[in-house]
């Protein structure tokens, strides 16, 4: 159940930052309550979708492949969780992301 949590709120808290900032488009001056609200259902779901999946699959995976499988999980969540605020209709989920994922990868070679 540890590892569970630690898996869940570091993946949270990548996806909600990443989400955020694809809501506003980087412009955090008009960042407001109901996009965070918004982002943390994004987050949580990537947090219980990775936190469940590392659990059960870590096996010493590397640090490209947790960035991934959250940048996975994000795109994923933000997709079903509200429409796009640039682009085409995926555009936004894509690029939250990436940048979780970058977020991610950044973190677990922080870590080791």
């Amino acid at each position: 159940m540890k590892k569970f949590l630690n898996k869940f709120s570091e993946a949270w808290i990548q996806a909600f930052i990443s989400c955020c900032t694809m809501m506003v488009q980087g412009n955090f001056l008009s960042l407001s309550l109901n996009h965070a609200f918004v982002a943390s259902k994004t987050a949580t779901i990537t947090g219980i979708a990775t936190g469940l999946f590392l659990v059960k699959f870590n096996k010493n995976m590397s640090p490209f492949i947790v960035a991934w499988i959250v940048g996975l999980f994000t795109s994923i969540s933000d997709y079903i969780v509200h429409p796009t605020h640039f682009g085409d209709f995926f555009y936004e989920a894509v690029a939250t992301g990436i940048m979780a994922g970058f977020l991610a990868y950044a973190y677990e070679r922080f870590k080791k």
